[in-house]
């Protein structure tokens, strides 16, 4: 909890059991314009935790060439397996 606290821009983070949960925050940076994001999905498997992100392709073009995608979700506690972000895009 320390160590989230430190990383956290705004000081005032929820208290979270991290014995019982697993919370999980990344950035993704599109180079393509047109794209939002839909949802995220965690599947653990035998040697990896597959984070999967998926964005989709809007109809009319964003005027800007770079988007950041920001996403976080709070789990029932998840393995101690390496987390591997899969990332999908639909129209």
């Amino acid at each position: 909890m320390h160590e989230f606290a430190n990383m956290a821009k705004d000081k005032n983070v929820p208290n979270i059991d991290f014995n019982k949960y697993t919370f999980m925050v990344g950035q993704l940076k599109k180079e393509t314009p047109g794209y939002v994001f839909d949802n995220q999905r965690v599947d653990i498997g035998l040697n990896s935790i597959s984070l999967n992100v998926t964005l989709t392709r809007l109809s009319v073009v964003n005027p800007l060439v770079m988007t950041y995608f920001y996403f976080w979700g709070l789990y029932d506690k998840l393995p101690d397996l390496p987390v591997v972000l899969s990332v999908q895009e639909t129209s």
